[in-house]
């Protein structure tokens, strides 16, 4: 709560000083709405304008209708009566935010530096992700017949243009969706900071790289409802905005990790203050640095920096299907977005506040000791981050039991290390061990009248070692953990007994009784 009110404090100075509220922004004709909960929701004072009042959007999840007028002095003295109506929670302009960008460089390079400066071959040790976590790149949309990435898609929406054709006419988001999932490991092209996990195209910005609140928070709010796990915004403006924030407090309420670049201070010609909406509550705000670890010369910092990652140069994706560098917040915030995907892919149970934890916990300081405004935390380090939490994540083994010949569950017993483990399975056999250390460990299943299986199995951090199918074989009468003359010899004795239904390790055959047949079924297995 601290943090937030700094920063809101030094935000609004900011604000104050370099920027005038109003309808200065071109392309901003549209007033976003929210009522008081418990409040009637008139639509009298837009109807005085003959101002359209669009509801029914994703924004209506919270609480929020778009008004758009074509006059821009209408929409400002309506502007000016809802701020006064006492039933209205707030109304703000529904700002136009562009693509947080410097001019991209031909390509060049051909090095990928940011990768092995954030220590990810190490990390790709550990794990290379997972197909199931889904990272949304709210941006220009994404070259969808990309050869690197055409396979690393799922289905999203262009709210530019009402449609579910994403393809990009700017190269931006491509660039972006390329530094976290391009295809990796396949000798085409670039590598992505996640192997295996996918890319939702999210396009809410024009080919010129602008787009409007409502645009970015409805995609936010549809990329949570759509599955995705985090959310990267590489794109921002200097204003606040209550409308982004409830759309990512949406997002965040539904376990979405979301990450935001800081901002490029000279597409405003401002001060370096953390843009909207990195600067938002519940995002991992990521500044950038160039290849000498120096922040950004364009990179935005101050209160609400979380973290630095590499974002000059940057060599990925090109939305005519070949390569590119770039260079911007918008492609340090990527590779952070990522690394989430990362953790995620390896731990799928953590919260948004767990992931972004080993994200900050794990950097490099670059700056002052501690946290400083210039590089946050520090530079992210994938490695450190993964193993962290694989340290923090003991192993598990799992299995299912098949006794010979269908006999049951019953009385079998597990020790692990000598010490039990599991007791009375159900009828399918499969079993869990959970919180095991890192090293070798012995396993012992046992039942009464079958051979004790002995397993020795190495437990590495955070793995789950699965070992199938594991048959008992019957027939160890005398327990000796080995089927002998002995079991041979206890069983002869009960031949041509007249009980019914003797126990049902006696009684290979099933017939009912010990006879020559269950005899002969032990001395198969005799010595074996």
């Amino acid at each position: 709560m601290f943090k937030q009110w700094i920063r809101f404090a030094v935000m609004m100075i900011s604000i104050s000083v370099m920027v005038q509220p109003g309808w200065a922004s071109e392309g901003e004709s549209e007033l976003l709405v929210k009522y008081k909960p418990g409040y009637r929701q008139s639509t009298s004072k837009a109807n005085n304008f003959a101002i359209q009042v669009v509801e029914n959007t994703p924004l209506s999840k919270i609480g929020v209708k778009k008004l758009k007028g074509a006059d821009k002095k209408n929409m400002a003295q309506l502007h000016k009566d809802l701020l006064q109506d006492p039933a209205v929670q707030y109304v703000v302009v529904n700002h136009v935010r562009h693509a947080l960008t410097v001019i991209p460089n031909d390509p060049v390079f051909t090095e990928q530096w940011a990768l092995m400066r954030m220590r990810l071959p190490e990390a790709w040790e550990i794990t290379r992700g997972n197909a199931e976590v889904v990272t949304a790149v709210i941006d220009t949309g994404v070259d969808m017949d990309h050869p690197d990435l055409v396979n690393r898609l799922t289905s999203g929406h262009d709210y530019v243009n009402d449609d579910d054709d994403p393809d990009d006419d700017n190269g931006h988001g491509t660039l972006a969706g390329g530094i976290i999932a391009a295809a990796t490991d396949n000798q085409t092209q670039a590598a992505g900071v996640t192997w295996q996990g996918k890319v939702m195209p999210m396009k809410v910005l024009d080919s010129n790289g602008n787009g409007n609140d409502s645009d970015i928070a409805a995609s936010i709010i549809d990329a949570a409802d759509e599955g995705a796990k985090v959310i990267n915004l590489s794109l921002g403006a200097p204003e606040s905005s209550p409308v982004l924030q409830d759309a990512i407090n949406y997002a965040y309420g539904k376990g979405v990790v979301i990450v935001a670049a800081s901002g490029n201070h000279d597409t405003y010609d401002l001060e370096k203050f953390v843009f909207y909406p990195a600067a938002c509550d519940h995002v991992i705000a990521v500044g950038a640095i160039e290849s000498n670890n120096e922040i950004g010369y364009y990179s935005n910092y101050g209160f609400g920096m979380d973290v630095v990652a590499p974002g000059s140069n940057i060599t990925g994706l090109s939305h005519d299907g070949d390569m590119k560098q770039g260079s911007g917040t918008s492609f340090a915030s990527p590779h952070v977005a990522g690394l989430a995907a990362l953790l995620l892919g390896y731990d799928t149970s953590l919260t948004p506040d767990q992931t972004e934890a080993y994200i900050t916990n794990s950097t490099t300081d670059l700056g002052d000791p501690g946290w400083d405004e210039y590089y946050g935390y520090g530079l992210v380090d994938a490695y450190t981050a993964l193993h962290t939490l694989q340290l923090d994540k003991p192993g598990m083994l799992s299995g299912q039991i098949i006794p010979e010949n269908g006999y049951g569950m019953e009385a079998i017993d597990l020790r692990l290390d000598g010490m039990d483990v599991l007791q009375n399975l159900d009828d399918s056999g499969y079993f869990t061990i959970e919180n095991i250390q890192e090293g070798v460990h012995h396993l012992e299943i046992s039942k009464p009248g079958f051979v004790t299986k002995k397993l020795e199995v190495h437990v590495g951090l955070g793995h789950t070692i699965d070992l199938g199918e594991i048959d008992l074989r019957y027939g160890d009468l005398n327990g000796d953990g080995i089927i002998d003359l002995f079991d041979l010899v206890l069983l002869s004795r009960k031949l041509d007994s007249t009980s019914t239904l003797p126990d049902a390790v006696y009684d290979p055959d099933h017939d009912g009784k010990i006879s020559l047949v269950d005899l002969t079924c032990i001395a198969w297995n005799y010595g074996k």
